[in-house]
């Protein structure tokens, strides 16, 4: 645990300091298949609430990422394709998976393919496999990189986005937790003027009340 952690804020620190180069490098190894400490989503995060605060531009991410991920999900496409597919017809024979069985999906992903390459790749957790699922099965190239791109495009725009706003809630916490003890002096000092208000309007009244009642000097003198 140790090591995810300072592994995590190591992927975080070179952002920090490399701005879109490390951006380019990290998208690219993990659309390449090989899984990082820390998920490309959060560097999405982090590099949007960078944008927030006017460390970072927006289309200067969008010039790293994208073609990073064009370069790391076209590897992982062609080692899929030749190596992966071969592996599938070796393997497949121990548990009756036959050549016959994978041609019928891969007459299926010619159909369907650039629309599940789109819905793989922007759903969570299964974007790299999907990459490979293209490869395997041969979905043509020219359909599968225009969908892949076009996944990545919307995937970094919601993550920037979800990042920007995280930060400026974190912003808001933090100015509510540094300003409460100026909020509770106003309300205390609200609280102190109503009173006071409230007691110079109320003082007269019961003064009135509470004085005896005056005898008058000329009527009839009480009875003893």
């Amino acid at each position: 645990m140790h090591w995810f952690m300072a592994s995590s804020h190591e992927l975080i620190r070179l952002v920090s300091e490399h701005n879109y180069l490390a951006l380019f490098v990290l998208i690219l190894i993990e659309e390449a298949g090989c899984p990082l400490p820390l998920p490309g989503e959060s560097l999405l995060l982090y590099a949007g609430a960078r944008i927030l605060r006017g460390q970072m531009s927006v289309w200067r991410v969008y010039a790293a990422v994208m073609p990073a991920s064009a370069i790391g999900c076209t590897i992982l496409y062609y080692l899929a394709r030749t190596g992966g597919r071969a592996l599938v017809s070796r393997l497949g024979r121990r548990v009756h998976f036959s050549e016959r069985q994978l041609d019928a999906m891969e007459a299926k992903a010619a159909r369907i393919g650039p629309v599940a390459v789109l819905i793989g790749r922007l759903t969570p957790g299964i974007r790299v496999p999907t990459d490979v699922a293209a490869g395997i099965l041969r979905i043509p190239f020219r359909f599968y990189l225009p969908f892949a791109l076009l996944a990545t495009a919307l995937r970094l725009a919601f993550f920037l986005y979800l990042g920007a706003r995280v930060q400026q809630i974190r912003e808001a916490i933090v100015l509510a937790r540094d300003a409460r003890w100026i909020l509770s002096a106003v309300v205390l000092l609200a609280m102190a003027c109503a009173a006071w208000f409230t007691w110079k309007r109320l003082s007269p009244r019961l003064r009135r009340e509470g004085a005896p009642a005056a005898v008058p000097l000329d009527g009839p003198l009480p009875s003893i």
